[in-house]
């Protein structure tokens, strides 16, 4: 009897891995802006990625694709400008969602609160 096996684990397809990162000194204002980095990888290839940012009273909505700079990774900066007028404690949603090649999905998300608001001295 023989016994038949593979010795060489082949790699199977896996969901792209996404994670978004801000500072912990970000204090979110009205207006301002959100600045942090996104950073993105897949063995496949990375075939789209889409962010959606809106806010809670709906006031602030983006929805936009980011064009990765690298097939299979990314490392990329994110800024998202906050309108003027909302009030203290509107809560901000951003979801960045990743597609490969294979069609695997994944997505990573932040939540933000609007701390202070900016006034505009005239």
């Amino acid at each position: 009897m023989a016994l038949l096996a593979c010795t060489d684990p082949r790699s199977r397809p896996s969901p792209p891995t996404v994670n978004l990162s801000f500072s912990a000194a970000l204090v979110v204002k009205s207006p301002g802006t959100i600045i942090g980095s996104l950073y993105v990888y897949d063995g496949d290839g990375i075939s789209t990625i889409r962010a959606a940012v809106r806010s809670s009273d709906s006031s602030f909505v983006v929805n936009t694709p980011i064009t990765p700079v690298d097939l299979f990774q990314s490392t990329q900066p994110l800024a998202y400008n906050v309108p003027g007028g909302m009030p203290i404690g509107t809560r901000i949603r951003l979801v960045v969602t990743v597609t490969d090649f294979v069609g695997f999905v994944s997505s990573d998300s932040a939540f933000f609160t609007v701390q202070d608001t900016v006034s505009a001295v005239r």
